[in-house]
């Protein structure tokens, strides 16, 4: 009996010996695998960094108005095409449009668009600013790519 006890206990080490170093090799492989994978966050997190710096250089600078306003705004050096300045800026009100209204039924777009046709004729007919102008194009021509990308097929709103 004390023959078997000894290799009984002699194998249980063993096993506890190879359990350890195939723990230790699990442990070792998990911390290379969070040191890449933090390396890879850091990366990913100075090009987060890059691209918000990049946005806020093309970001309209208004001074004391949360406002879209005309392109003349936009960072000459980031777009070289005033048609660029135009894409941006309606981009950039369509985000804002989408986060502050949810897609509705064409006819409610329709409303909406006829609105902001009004207030462009009106800034044009009473000689506003070019800027207001610009503005009030910019939010027409939002709404009439929000039928295109977002109107529903339902006729009437819940």
């Amino acid at each position: 009996m004390g023959a078997d006890y000894y290799w009984e206990h002699k194998f249980e080490e063993e096993r506890r010996a190879r359990e350890y170093h195939v723990i230790k090799a699990e442990r070792d492989q998990l911390k290379r695998d969070h040191d890449t994978m933090l390396a890879t966050l850091t990366a990913a997190q100075a090009r987060c960094t890059e691209l918000l710096e990049e946005n806020r250089r093309l970001r309209f600078r208004s001074e004391g108005s949360d406002t879209v306003h005309g392109f003349r705004g936009w960072d000459i050096a980031s777009a070289p095409r005033q048609e660029d300045y135009a894409i941006n800026a309606l981009i950039t009100e369509l985000s804002r449009a989408r986060t502050l209204h949810p897609p509705c039924s064409r006819e409610r777009f329709m409303v909406a668009l006829a609105e902001e046709v009004g207030e462009l004729a009106k800034e044009v007919l009473e000689g506003g600013s070019e800027e207001r102008v610009q503005t009030e194009a910019l939010q027409v021509a939002c709404v009439a790519m929000r039928i295109v990308l977002d109107a529903t097929d339902r006729k009437v709103d819940p």
